[in-house]
């Protein structure tokens, strides 16, 4: 897989994945993709999973279809540090062979992610890869519809979506499968070698790839940091005694005897704001 400039972002090299697309340019379509790529296209029935499938599909597939492109328009969104979301939107004029145009309003939904990638001489290092590729075309509204009576167009999706992302964190397990967690389900996280163990409200727990030190440099105001190997949800805190918290699940953290003042403080100054506000 090529190396990307720098410069260019991830809603960039997606448009203009779509550029080269519609000009018959498949190389970077294709070179950009992982090897389990999940490709969903508009109509019914319309997918297929794994890059080489998809390659299979094109290989067999023969048109004399030309494209114009008209305005596009990108949304990206991170999600963490190892996923990101871009949606490109833009108007397809479709020139079939008998001369009829068909006009569409497209979007494209690109899911990508940061992984370990291996070049030709074994060499390896982090690089964006293409996931999931999800299309759709808008319809027109429909004035018997009335499932939703919310005027969409008036809706601060922006900023709900911003809500949304800061409300989970996102970790890789030791599969690598990607974790969005709410922030308010995880009560403490261990460390555990180079990877740690997050603990969920149900019980459950998630092993990833991430460190302590590296989840509280990336979500540095979601938990606190009573010791080196361990975060904690301060919602979950059930008392403080003399060198220990005790978590809601029975669990005791140890606290190191020259931050137990300190730490002791910051806890009981949480809680006191916490019970004020239960009242």
């Amino acid at each position: 897989m090529p190396v990307r400039k720098e410069e260019e972002s991830l809603d960039q090299r997606s448009a203009n994945i779509l550029i080269e697309y519609y000009n018959d340019n498949l190389e970077p379509y294709f070179s950009a993709m992982d090897k389990d790529f999940l490709w969903l296209g508009p109509s019914q029935g319309q997918w297929v999973y794994g890059k080489d499938n998809l390659r299979e599909m094109y290989e067999k597939e023969s048109h004399n279809l030309k494209f114009t492109l008209g305005e596009m328009t990108t949304t990206m969104r991170m999600m963490g540090n190892s996923v990101c979301e871009v949606i490109v939107s833009f108007d397809l004029t479709t020139h079939y062979p008998d001369h009829e145009d068909v006009i569409v309003h497209r979007r494209v939904h690109f899911t990508w992610e940061k992984k370990r990638v291996a070049d030709d001489e074994g060499n390896s290092s982090k690089q964006w890869v293409w996931m999931t590729c999800h299309i759709s075309d808008e319809q027109a509204q429909d004035p018997r519809d009335t499932i939703y009576p919310v005027h969409l167009s008036d809706y601060l999706i922006e900023q709900e979506a911003e809500q949304a992302r800061q409300r989970r964190i996102v970790v890789t397990d030791i599969d690598n499968v990607t974790h969005y967690l709410i922030d308010a389900t995880v009560t403490w996280i261990e460390n555990i070698g180079a990877h740690s163990l997050i603990h969920i409200n149900d019980g459950k727990t998630v092993e990833v790839k991430s460190t302590v030190n590296e989840i509280n440099k990336m979500y540095p105001k979601k938990f606190y940091r009573p010791h080196i190997s361990y975060l904690i949800n301060l919602h979950y805190v059930e008392s403080i005694t003399r060198f220990e918290i005790t978590m809601s699940d029975h669990t005791i953290i140890p606290i190191p005897e020259k931050k137990y003042t300190s730490v002791k403080k910051d806890i009981t100054e949480y809680l006191n704001i916490l019970a004020k506000g239960k009242k």
